[in-house]
């Protein structure tokens, strides 16, 4: 605002002072003459006419008298106004004069502009200004548009207070000041349109401005899943992994193995056991993936899947279980003695601590075996053939006592690398028969064959003594040792006659 000085000196030729105002300036104007005399002016009169001013006063009545002139209060536009003076003055006669101008009302301010926010995450709040210039009166400020605010402010630094919706006024070199909040999803952008002018429906200038997100990333970073080895079977296993790099929400599913499932919550502890599904997920970025995954019920068996986030699928999470144990608990046999000659014996061993089948193999002369349920012989099955055991099952080994007295015999039985031997020994050769020295032989063509024969009583009823009071004998052979012979009995099927064979025992050679 500007106070302006003019001085008119009436004259009858009605001299002309010019002065352009703005909103708010003022013009004092002083009135003189050109009278020798020094007496006051007559009446000067004041007559306003057009548009864009006013005065403060219709006449002026002595020389050195002043009037002001001050702007109107008219809108945008360039308004025309003059003041004429006239009347007489003493010595003078009549005079005149002219003081105008013109009011130029300048509510459009020159072109400004927001600088545009890129990049930004979701939902953040940011502000922006800008300064008007190029107006003389308070301008029009139209309202926000939806989704933000302004404030009008002398100062380049956001207010903390003054924000609003609503239209409201500006001066020239004020700030405006501009508010709004990204959109609340990536790759996205919010944007509204600021307007100072002269009114609403009037002339505005206009300048955009707008908020954009960050593009969208459905690309997390890189996951994995720790692969586990030598796991039980049937056993359940958990891993959680946290997704970052993302931006938006994307789509979790499950690859690979159809039993393993898969949660996703916002905390590292494994939620509930009725989260894990197999059904297909969303997530957003700082979240858990929780990968739930059983392993074989089989040995030595793997089992793979996968977790896919967005565009990144994770490595292979695999579970391998264990072998098997295939090493029994040791069995032992029970080894026996004093058995017959010749005979046959059968022992068994249970087969325990294995988890698998494990190959049986046999060793020993003429020995066989065979493999059951059950603890009691069985009727078939026995070989010498290798075959599998599994745990619990039992293995029947069958062998022949040796031919000669006080003989072992071994047989050898392997189970997945464990073995135990089985040892037979047959009794010892008799060193008496019946009270007599079982090295005192018979003597062939002789009575002195060494057999007595006693009632239930003990009475010897036949012997070397009673041979021919209480037993008849018929006949009499005899075979010499390591030989063979044949003999014609007559009396072998004489049912009044008992036929007795015997076994002599030689001095020089073992029984055969």
């Amino acid at each position: 605002m500007t106070n302006y000085t003019k001085t008119i000196t009436l004259t009858s030729s009605g001299p002309v002072v010019t002065q352009n105002i703005e909103p708010g300036d003022t013009v004092t104007v002083t009135v003189e003459d050109n009278s020798s005399q020094s007496q006051n002016a007559n009446n000067i009169s004041l007559t306003l006419s057009g548009s864009g001013a006013s005065i403060n006063k219709s006449a002026v009545t002595s020389s050195g008298e002043t009037f002001v002139i001050t702007a109107g209060s008219q809108g945008h536009g360039t308004y025309n106004w003059s003041v004429g003076l006239s009347g007489s003055v003493k010595g003078q006669g009549n005079v005149s004069g002219t003081v105008n101008g013109s009011l130029s009302v300048d509510q459009i301010p020159n072109a400004y502009s927001f600088t545009n926010v890129t990049n930004s995450s979701v939902n953040a709040q940011h502000t922006e200004k800008a300064q008007i210039t190029g107006i003389n009166k308070a301008s029009y400020v139209g309202p926000a548009p939806s989704g933000f605010e302004l404030a009008i402010y002398t100062s380049g630094t956001p207010p903390s207070n003054f924000w609003r919706t609503t239209a409201t006024n500006i001066t020239n070199g004020q700030y405006l000041h501009v508010r709004g909040n990204a959109p609340s999803s990536v790759g996205q952008t919010n944007s509204g349109t600021f307007s100072v002018g002269t009114g609403a429906g009037g002339t505005l200038t206009s300048a955009t401005w707008s908020i954009s997100t960050v593009a969208g990333d459905s690309t997390p970073n890189g996951f994995s899943f720790s692969n586990l080895a030598n796991q039980e079977p049937s056993t359940t296993f958990t891993q959680s992994r946290q997704i970052t790099g993302i931006n938006q929400t994307v789509t979790v599913t499950r690859g690979g193995d159809s039993s393993a499932t898969f949660a996703v919550s916002s905390s590292s502890s494994v939620p509930s056991s009725s989260s894990f599904t197999v059904a297909s997920k969303t997530m957003t970025n700082g979240q858990y993936v929780h990968f739930r995954m059983a392993s074989s019920s089989s040995f030595s068996t793997s089992k793979t899947a996968n977790i896919s986030v967005g565009t990144v699928t994770s490595p292979n999470w695999t579970i391998t279980t264990r072998a098997p144990d295939v090493t029994p608990t040791a069995f032992t046999f029970t080894n026996v003695s004093g058995v017959a000659r010749n005979a046959p014996q059968n022992a068994y061993v249970q087969i325990t601590g294995i988890e698998a089948l494990v190959a049986a193999t046999i060793t020993g002369a003429g020995a066989t075996f065979a493999v059951s349920n059950s603890t009691a012989t069985p009727s078939s099955g026995f070989s010498t053939a290798g075959r599998n055991v599994s745990n619990n099952q039992y293995v029947h080994v069958r062998m022949t006592s040796s031919n000669s007295y006080n003989t072992t015999v071994t047989t050898t039985l392997t189970a997945g690398g464990v073995s135990d031997g089985w040892d037979v020994t047959t009794q010892a050769a008799p060193s008496t028969v019946d009270g007599f020295n079982a090295a005192q032989g018979g003597i062939a063509g002789t009575n002195s064959h060494g057999l007595s024969i006693k009632s239930s009583n003990g009475t010897e009823m036949f012997g070397v003594n009673l041979r021919n009071t209480a037993i008849q004998v018929f006949s009499t052979f005899s075979i010499s040792a390591n030989s063979s012979q044949t003999f014609a009995c007559a009396n072998a099927n004489d049912s009044s006659k008992v036929l007795i064979v015997t076994k002599g025992i030689s001095t020089s050679t073992t029984q055969s």
